[in-house]
């Protein structure tokens, strides 16, 4: 598929989504957000900020509760223009995380430039956490380094209980991973989660 094509793909589950969280809100769950992966070509796309408005206005869903999510390497690929283009986002409301932190450049000099609400430790760093005390270091290092910014972490690939304990000591904010459960289509997550929820 061509760059076009890709970027069209993308914007589709982007509006998915926006469905999808305004469904939660409707049935009664206010304070449920929806994160979606975003790439530098979809970021740079004609009008791309108008499309997102647009779906917000149409889906009477806040902008507050949508989030996207961007890699180091789309980054820098041109990190000026990402961030101007991230900061308009970030200016409509719109959550912006920095995913797989620790994979690929982790320049640190650009985290306190860059317009970011939480930053996703990539889970190279966590798979051995429990093994591996440098692991220990550079994870403390860096929610220390995110906190002293006011931004948030989320530790991605959490697979135990002895990961999570660690986490939970070094004061990381949030966790993804098996820990808490596989990924699952939209309506078991509303059966397994949702509605034990309501009805409690």
């Amino acid at each position: 598929k061509n760059v076009g094509e890709l970027v069209e793909i993308d914007n589709d589950m982007i509006k998915n989504a926006c469905i999808q969280c305004k469904r939660w809100h409707d049935i009664g769950l206010k304070d449920f957000y929806i994160s979606v992966n975003t790439s530098f070509n979809q970021l740079i796309s004609k009008n791309f900020i108008k499309f997102v408005t647009n779906l917000l206005r149409n889906y009477s869903l806040p902008a507050t509760y949508l989030c996207f999510e961007i890699t180091e390497d789309e980054v820098m690929q041109n990190p000026d223009l990402t961030i101007k283009i991230l900061s308009e986002l970030r200016a409509i409301g719109i959550k912006i995380y920095l995913d797989d932190f620790g994979k690929g450049y982790s320049s640190l000099s650009y985290v306190n430039t860059l317009p970011i609400d939480i930053i996703k430790i990539d889970m190279s760093l966590i798979k051995n956490l429990d093994k591996d005390s440098k692991n220990i270091l550079i994870v403390k290092s860096t929610i220390n380094m995110a906190h002293s910014l006011n931004i948030k972490i989320v530790s991605e690939g959490v697979e135990t209980r002895e990961q999570f304990n660690i986490l939970n000591d070094l004061e990381c904010d949030f966790i993804q991973g098996y820990f808490c459960g596989k990924p699952i289509p939209a309506s078991d997550f509303e059966q397994n989660f949702i509605d034990k929820q309501i009805t409690l």
